[in-house]
């Protein structure tokens, strides 16, 4: 239930801090596109319609700091942070958006502008008229004759029609 919630009133209860959420829109290839027009994981894609609103989640844990000008990293301003023992969490705004990150103690912060990385992995896509979860796209890899390898999904005709 907390790595795969199946709605964003799960993923929403489910943690401290709360999993962040990112307002956006699905763009006419599948990829994300938030409220501030940043596209933070051009790698993956969802079978919506082109326009559809979405909630992007993230878990606090799961940010990681990116160098600047590394593509697809969020720029993050920080506002505050709690020193919890074990726990260091920042909150501030990330594409118009007020987040929190939670790290280990003792983990460095960088000097100068903050940005943030999503990894693939981290992601959690909830349709913004439903709260229901989407998942993403799982492309085909090159098999031989076409078959998929132990531990690789089957491509689908909605995917394969999608693209």
């Amino acid at each position: 239930v907390y790595q795969r919630p199946a709605s964003r009133f799960v993923a929403e209860f489910l943690g401290a801090p709360p999993m962040n959420m990112f307002s956006g829109t699905i763009d006419a290839h599948g990829h994300v596109v938030l409220a501030d027009g940043s596209r933070p994981c051009p790698d993956t894609r969802w079978a919506l319609p082109e326009g559809e609103e979405i909630v992007l989640g993230v878990r606090p844990s799961a940010l990681q700091f990116a160098k600047p000008g590394t593509a697809s990293a969020l720029a993050f301003a920080p506002e505050m942070h709690e020193d919890l023992g074990s726990e260091f969490h920042m909150h501030g705004m990330a594409a118009r958006t007020p987040i929190a990150i939670a790290l280990v103690s003792g983990t460095p912060v960088p000097d100068g502008p903050l940005h943030l990385f999503i990894p693939a992995s981290a992601l959690h896509l909830f349709a913004a008229r439903d709260g229901r979860r989407v998942e993403p796209i799982t492309e085909p890899s090159i098999t031989q004759g076409s078959i998929p390898l132990e531990g690789e999904s089957k491509w689908n005709a909605r995917q394969y029609l999608s693209i």
